[in-house]
C-alpha cells in the first residue's frame, strides 16, 4: 500500500500509460505560493486515491509544508477493510532532494 502510494504522488500526470494517473508532487514545489494551495493539493490527492485506489476508505490527507524551504509534507491515513489495516502513511520533499 506505501509503494502505490507513493507511487501515486511522485508520479507525473501522462507518464504512464493512464495520462491521468498521478499527482507529480515535484512540480508543486514550485507553487507553493498560492494562498489555496494546500487545499487544491489536497483536492487533487483525495481524487486520485478515490480513482485509483478505491480500496482505500477512510482516507484523511493532510498537506503541510513551508513555503521558504520549498518544502511539502503529505500525510494520510488510510484503512483497509479486508484484511482490516489502518495506517498512515507520510511522504517529505524539497528542492534541496531534486
Amino acid at each position: 500500500i506505501n509503494f502505490n502510494l507513493k507511487s501515486l504522488l511522485l508520479t507525473v500526470k501522462g507518464e504512464r500509460m493512464d495520462t491521468n494517473f498521478g499527482v507529480g508532487l515535484k512540480s508543486y514545489l514550485f507553487e507553493l505560493s498560492s494562498p489555496d494551495f494546500y487545499e487544491d493539493l489536497q483536492e487533487e490527492i483525495n481524487y486520485q486515491l478515490r480513482v485509483y485506489m478505491p480500496w482505500l476508505v477512510e482516507t484523511n490527507v493532510q498537506v503541510t509544508g513551508k513555503q521558504e524551504f520549498n518544502n511539502l509534507n503529505v500525510r494520510i491515513k488510510y484503512k483497509l477493510n479486508r484484511p482490516e489495516i489502518v495506517d498512515y502513511f507520510e511522504l517529505s520533499i524539497s528542492l534541496d532532494e531534486l
